[in-house]
C-alpha cells in the first residue's frame, strides 16, 4: 500500500488461478471496512460470525478467529457459468509486515472443487517491475479465428456453431429432413443473429428453425431466445422455466430499441414434462433431468444416430472437475444411455470414455 510501503505479491496455483481476477472484495481488511459501511444489513450468526450485504445482490458471511482475523468467507455467487452456488474463501496462516496482517494462503472452493490456491507473499518496500505483470510461461494465446463464429460438422445431421462470446460459448444445430433444431440461445440477441447467419450460410439457407431447446433458464443460455421467437421458432422449455422466459420476452430495455411487440406474433411453446421424442424430428430425443447439482431442472438432447448427448453446464472446461460433472458421468452409467460423445455449450466434443476417466480420477483425489 502507498501509506505503509508494503506490497503484496499473489502467487497463484492450480488450473484457473491465473485466469481470474483476485478481486479486492476478498481482501480481509476491505471486507471488514465494507461490513462497517453496511451496518444496517449486518446480522450476528454466532459467537464470531456475522453476515452483511456487500451490495443489492451479494450477501457475505464472515467467520473470525479468536484474534478477530477473518478466516472464512461464504457467499452465494450468481455466476453465469456455475449458477447460484455457495463459494467458500478460506484464509490460512498469518504474516505481519510493518503492522499489516495478512494470511499466508487463500483457497477458494466451489461445488466441492478447489478453484483457487493462492500463496501471499508480503514484502516491505516492495516495488513491482515488468516481470510481475508478465504472462505466465504456460499461458496460451487464442488464435483470432477461435474467437469468431464458425460451423463444425460433428456427425451426419449434427452441427455446432462455435466461437461465440469470445470463444467461450457454442450452440448445437440438428438438421432434420424438413427443419432445423437449435440447442440453447447463448448470451443475447446479437449472438443469436450470429448463429442464425452461420446456419443460413453453412447448414441450410431455407429450412426453418422450428425448435429451440432451452437447457435451463440462466441468462447466458436463454438471452438469445427473443431473436428465435421472432423467427417463429417453437421454444422448448421445462415447466419451471416457462414463466421466466415469458417475463424475459415481455421485458423492454430503455437503452435499446424495443423488440418487435410479441403479441403481434404469438410465441409457440413446447413444454417438456418428461423424456420423449421431439415432434417431427426422427432420431432426436429430449431428456428432462431433475435435481442436477448445477440446476434443479434442465433439458438435454440425445442424437441417436451419432450417439451424442448435447448438454449445457453439466460439464465445462472453465471450471475444475466437480460434483456437477461427476453427476453427469454417473448418470450416463445409471441410465445406460447409448452415448459415445458429449457435446456442450462450453467444451469441444468429449468422448464418454474420457469423461469417465476424469470422473474416476477426481473421485480418487477426493478420497485421499
Amino acid at each position: 500500500t502507498a501509506q505503509t510501503g508494503v506490497g503484496v505479491k499473489v502467487l497463484p496455483r492450480g488450473l484457473l488461478a491465473q485466469a481470474y481476477d483476485f478481486g479486492a472484495r476478498v481482501w480481509p481488511a476491505l471486507l471488514l471496512r465494507r461490513a462497517r459501511e453496511q451496518l444496517a444489513s449486518l446480522r450476528c450468526e454466532g459467537e464470531r460470525s456475522f453476515a452483511f450485504n456487500w451490495d443489492a445482490r451479494l450477501r457475505l458471511s464472515l467467520h473470525l478467529d479468536e484474534a478477530g482475523l477473518v478466516r472464512e468467507v461464504r457467499l452465494l455467487n450468481p455466476d453465469p457459468l456455475d449458477g447460484d452456488v455457495e463459494v467458500v474463501w478460506r484464509y490460512i496462516g498469518r504474516q505481519t509486515v510493518q503492522g499489516l496482517h495478512a494470511p499466508q494462503r487463500i483457497t477458494v472452493q466451489r461445488r466441492d472443487a478447489r478453484l483457487f490456491d493462492l500463496s501471499l507473499e508480503v514484502i516491505a518496500d516492495y516495488r513491482p517491475d515488468d516481470a510481475d505483470y508478465a504472462a505466465p510461461a504456460d499461458y496460451q494465446r487464442l488464435d483470432a479465428a477461435q474467437l469468431q463464429p464458425s460451423v463444425h460438422k460433428r456427425a451426419e445431421g449434427l452441427w455446432e456453431v462455435s466461437g461465440l462470446g469470445g470463444g467461450t460459448y457454442r450452440s448445437q444445430v440438428i438438421e432434420a429432413p424438413t427443419h432445423l433444431v437449435v440447442f440453447d440461445a447463448p448470451l443475447g440477441g446479437p449472438v443469436a443473429q450470429q448463429v442464425i447467419a452461420q446456419i443460413r450460410r453453412h447448414i441450410s439457407a431455407d429450412k426453418p428453425i422450428r425448435y429451440v431447446v432451452l437447457s435451463h433458464f440462466h441468462t447466458d443460455h436463454s438471452g438469445g431466445l427473443p431473436a428465435y421467437a421472432r423467427e417463429g421458432a417453437t421454444l422448448v422449455v421445462t415447466p419451471s422455466d416457462k414463466p421466466f422466459v415469458e417475463r424475459m420476452l415481455a421485458a423492454r430495455s430503455l437503452l435499446q430499441p424495443p423488440l418487435e411487440p410479441l403479441p403481434l406474433k404469438p410465441v409457440n411453446w413446447l413444454v417438456v414434462d418428461a423424456d420423449g421424442a421431439l415432434p417431427d424430428t426422427p432420431g432426436l430425443r429430449v431428456l428432462r433431468w431433475r435435481d442436477t447439482p448445477h440446476v434443479s431442472d434442465t433439458l438435454l438432447l440425445l442424437h441417436e444416430a451419432s450417439r451424442s448427448l448435447i448438454q449445457a453446464d453439466l460439464y465445462s472446461i472453465y471450471t475444475p472437475f466437480n460434483t456437477s460433472f461427476d453427476h453427469l458421468a454417473r448418470r450416463l452409467v445409471l441410465e445406460a444411455l447409448p452415448v459415445d460423445q458429449v457435446l456442450g455449450t462450453h467444451h469441444e466434443p468429449l468422448a464418454v470414455a474420457e469423461l469417465q476417466r476424469l470422473a474416476e480420477a477426481w473421485r480418487k483425489d477426493r478420497a485421499r
